[in-house]
């Protein structure tokens, strides 16, 4: 029986760079639980999840990783050709998550995380200088429903200056034309 050859480290491999997944979303690319992917981590078997915005766990180099450790774990005796099928289809998924994240069918955790702030900083502006905006306007208004009105148009303001704030950096960053789309919610 002869035993299947070892994979090589990432390090020797030109993996492409696939950014970077938070870790819940990384145990699920693996098929694991997010407590059996620290625990990987903490033993050294994959890398470990990288501090900062917009990071996390290396989607690429963990994909291999967690390779090995599968191969190490599987029984000796596993053929050639069925590692050389484990190696086929993480090349596979890696191919798929390269495109996906190229072709925009994927956004950048930290693009996302950006157009949250954003458009939180407009809600902030418009909701903390709504009062200054309207407090002269209502104070001469004696009608309840005609307060109700200013009130919930000033609201309808406020939404709409945060979603096309969304919608313009979504476009941005998608190379896309949030022209239309930013008519099309107003």
């Amino acid at each position: 029986m002869s035993e299947s050859p070892e994979l090589p480290d990432f390090e020797t491999l030109a993996l492409p760079d696939l950014g970077y997944l938070r870790q819940q979303l990384m145990a699920d690319v693996l098929g694991i639980s997010a407590t059996h992917l620290k625990r990987l981590a903490s033993e050294g078997k994959i890398p470990a999840a990288e501090r900062g915005r917009g990071k996390g766990y290396p989607v690429a180099e963990c994909v291999w990783s967690y390779l090995r450790v599968l191969r190490v774990q599987k029984s000796p005796t596993g053929s050639h050709a069925e590692v050389r099928k484990e190696l086929d289809e993480a090349k596979r998924d890696l191919a798929r998550l390269e495109f996906e994240t190229k072709s925009g069918q994927q956004v950048a955790e930290g693009d996302v995380i950006e157009a949250i702030q954003a458009a939180s900083a407009v809600l902030v502006n418009r909701l903390e200088g709504m009062g200054g905006r309207l407090a002269h306007e209502l104070a001469g208004i004696s009608e309840p429903g005609a307060i109700r009105r200013r009130l919930l148009d000033e609201q309808r303001a406020v939404r709409t200056a945060a979603s096309r704030e969304l919608l313009e950096l979504g476009g941005a960053r998608l190379g896309g034309s949030d022209t239309a789309a930013t008519e099309a919610h107003t």
